[in-house]
């Protein structure tokens, strides 16, 4: 029940920011990368891998659909499939999280740029490489707003979730201590 709890709360903050955001904040400033991290982190199941796909897919049905939809998701898929793989020993820390931040900033960039290129060849963007150049150069200032956030919120995120993670192994594991009770003559569990 605690998973699907984390899971849940994962997709509905990174889902609301996403249309706060969209509607009335800064291009590019996502919280999907960060808890995506946060949940494969918290919750150890591959099903974490997909909290930026459900929160992009959630936030998508209020902020309505683009001809590009399926470059994003699938790259919202691919950013929750690579911080679930480097999640999984367990051992993440600010150098993993400052490397899932880059990737996953450019990898974003990148992909979705590339399908605004594809979609709208000759209207958009020429049909050629050049094309695919102009619509990466345009990207930039959402490149720019996404890494310096993703370099700030997804180490720190990272952090916080790990404490979590360990406050919760450590009392996950506490061995009952037993006492004498001044009432009776055997033990008890305090």
């Amino acid at each position: 029940m605690r998973r699907v709890l984390v899971l849940v709360l994962a997709v509905v903050i990174a889902a609301g920011w996403r249309i706060l955001n969209v509607r009335h904040g800064l291009p590019g400033v996502e919280l999907l990368t960060a808890m995506s991290f946060a949940a494969v982190i918290l919750v150890r199941s591959p099903a974490a891998a997909l909290v930026p796909l459900v929160a992009a897919a959630a936030s998508d049905l209020f902020l309505g659909v683009s001809d590009v939809q399926l470059f994003t998701l699938s790259a919202w898929l691919v950013t929750g499939y690579v911080g679930h793989h480097l999640a999984r020993g367990g051992r993440v820390g600010g150098a993993v999280s400052i490397g899932f931040a880059t990737f996953s900033s450019f990898w974003f960039y990148l992909w979705t740029n590339a399908g605004v290129w594809l979609v709208g060849r000759g209207h958009f963007y020429s049909a050629g490489l050049g094309g695919l150049v102009d619509s990466w150069v345009a990207g930039l200032p959402f490149l720019r707003n996404a890494l310096v956030v993703n370099l700030i919120v997804v180490p720190v995120v990272t952090y916080l979730a790990r404490q979590v993670d360990q406050q919760r192994c450590a009392t996950s594991f506490a061995v009952p201590t037993f006492r004498r009770s001044p009432h009776t003559t055997g033990a008890r569990v305090a």
